[in-house]
């Protein structure tokens, strides 16, 4: 991975966490990122393996089984959300499984 792309998925997991917490949720950017007790990109309050996505294009299967096996691991439901480059500031498309969005 090179320098500009980890600096553009930082900046990501740091946007969706203060979008969270903008939003009443207690959520923020973890800096271990899947090598501490949480697995995922934000440690939050939910319940959820949260992986964070700043892409120009993206393997969604792929994405999905990342956040799908870290999910499993930590005994929660996975979350994945997406910014695709050029994408309004504050939006995200989020990808989860339909029985934990019903």
């Amino acid at each position: 991975m090179s320098v500009n792309a980890k600096k553009k998925g930082n900046h990501g997991e740091h946007e969706f966490a203060h979008f969270m917490v903008e939003n009443g949720f207690k959520a923020f950017r973890n800096s271990m990122s899947g090598g501490s007790v949480w697995k995922g990109d934000i440690a939050n309050d939910l319940d959820l393996t949260i992986e964070i996505k700043t892409v120009k294009k993206i393997n969604l299967m792929e994405a999905w089984r990342q956040v799908n096996r870290d999910a499993s691991i930590a005994h929660n439901s996975p979350l994945l959300a997406i910014r695709f480059d050029h994408m309004p500031p504050k939006q995200w498309l989020v990808v989860m499984h339909s029985e934990d969005w019903i």
